[in-house]
């Protein structure tokens, strides 16, 4: 190529005295030209490297649009990481959205807007490749379990009046209230269960401080009588 180049320069800036008649021309033809010329490469938008579902910004609370961002890169861990906070972010986001009452219907209401971010978490430990990334996605499924508990708690409050009646009858809805919330307990013990599992089979996890920090959280929840959780 660049001898080609070094004819095409002296056949434009060489005196036409110097040239001999009935020369040829040493340029190459259009055709050869744009058959030598490599082609420009598309650039494809910036992906994580496993097919994670897309992140759609449209639909995602403005809060977390940053977080959403970091989600879409395309460095995996990166991507994972981020996902595991935007996660709790969305969740959080359509928690304070809702009119909550110590009822089933509320319960319900809950568990259908804390199932994108659940379905989010568990794409994080089925694409993630190390597993500290697998015990914080687990820890973080077991954090939004706690932060729908407490809410849903919150719900019975005080009477006004603070009378025997009333009082009994706050325990009542107090107890109705725990007894429903019994299946997201059991379910949080799972989940803790399984980040114990997780950190049994990786004994090198313990060198990671931010993992062992989750792994001593969720053996000392284990510890803990189901009905104080």
């Amino acid at each position: 190529m660049r001898t080609v180049a070094a004819l095409i320069s002296l056949s434009l800036f060489a005196p036409a005295a110097f040239a001999a008649p009935g020369a040829t021309s040493t340029q190459p033809p259009a055709a050869q030209r744009s058959a030598t010329t490599p082609a420009p490469v598309a650039q494809k938008p910036a992906t994580p490297a496993v097919n994670l579902t897309p992140i759609n910004l449209t639909e995602t609370p403005e809060r977390c649009h940053a977080i959403a961002k970091r989600a879409g890169g395309a460095n995996l861990l990166q991507a994972l990481s981020a996902r595991i906070s935007l996660a709790s972010c969305i969740a959080d986001a359509r928690f304070s959205e809702l009119k909550l009452i110590d009822g089933q219907d509320s319960i319900t209401a809950m568990e259908e807007t804390a199932a994108p971010s659940f379905a989010m978490l568990d794409e994080v430990v089925a694409a993630a490749e190390d597993p500290v990334t697998k015990v914080m996605a687990t820890h973080a499924k077991a954090q939004l379990l706690h932060v729908m508990i407490n809410r849903m708690t919150q719900t019975v409050t005080a009477n006004a009046v603070a009378t025997p009646e009333a009082h009994a009858l706050r325990e009542t809805r107090r107890t109705i209230m725990q007894e429903l919330l019994t299946p997201w307990r059991e379910k949080t013990r799972e989940v803790y269960t399984a980040v114990d599992e997780i950190a049994k089979a990786n004994p090198t996890i313990v060198r990671n401080p931010v993992a062992v920090a989750a792994i001593r959280d969720s053996r000392e929840q284990l510890q803990r009588p189901v009905a104080t959780r």
